[in-house]
């Protein structure tokens, strides 16, 4: 198994020889550069790690799907997207009867049911509206 070795420097300017190993990295972290030390007396430039800001991934990058509860600014991937996708739409639909589990279905039904349409206006007219304040008391 091969290991790779990271080190950083915390002050200016590239890394003494002797301060790596052969095959080791090292992060200056003022700079936002990094190294490599080839040899025992070569240490070489990499480049700029501040590329790296505005990354423009190409091909098929993958990386690991974050949980469901994760909420950073982690990236989030196909199958974390569909996941969370999929739950909302379930949630949403819930326990409604497959006839009425659709925008369609429900305007089509709506449109059938006028004495529908004004009970359910009549019950949300009976909805608290949002200057309303709740203070622990009855309605």
């Amino acid at each position: 198994m091969s290991v790779i070795r990271i080190k950083r420097k915390l002050t200016t300017g590239a890394p003494v020889v002797t301060d790596l190993q052969v095959g080791e990295l090292c992060v200056v972290i003022p700079d936002k550069n990094l190294y490599i030390k080839t040899d025992v007396s070569t240490v070489v430039f990499l480049g700029g790690f501040s590329a790296f800001v505005d990354a423009i991934l190409t091909g098929n990058p993958t990386a690991p799907t974050p949980l469901q509860s994760d909420n950073s600014n982690s990236i989030a991937t196909t199958a974390f997207v569909k996941t969370y996708t999929d739950n909302a739409i379930s949630t949403l639909v819930g326990s409604a009867p497959e006839a009425l589990n659709t925008l369609m279905e429900l305007a089509t039904q709506m449109q059938n049911d006028e004495a529908g349409v004004v009970a359910l206006t009549a019950l949300v007219g009976t909805k608290l509206d949002e200057n309303s304040t709740i203070d622990g008391g009855s309605f």
